[in-house]
């Protein structure tokens, strides 16, 4: 691990880009009530979302170490 990085960081900079995704795939809100994360049973979701033509949502497995992103097609694509 390079110095200075900690898992938290990394989690830290996994959950900011999966923000920016809600963010620029949700219609504005009030107070920003558009971008949250919500609990799941293994960590956070971001709720299902609408983007060329198909609905995903993504996953941050805090139980396996991996952010999941799964389609309503039936596609599936994790990282570790």
């Amino acid at each position: 691990m390079p110095r200075g990085r900690t898992p938290l960081d990394t989690l830290h900079m996994q959950l900011q880009i999966v923000g920016k995704v809600r963010l620029a795939l949700s219609p504005f809100e009030p107070q920003w009530a558009n971008v949250p994360l919500y609990l799941s049973s293994r960590g956070l979701t971001t709720t299902p979302m609408a983007y060329a033509g198909s609905i995903f949502q993504i996953d941050v497995d805090l139980i396996d170490h991996k952010v999941v992103i799964e389609t309503t097609r039936g596609r599936l694509a994790e990282s570790r």
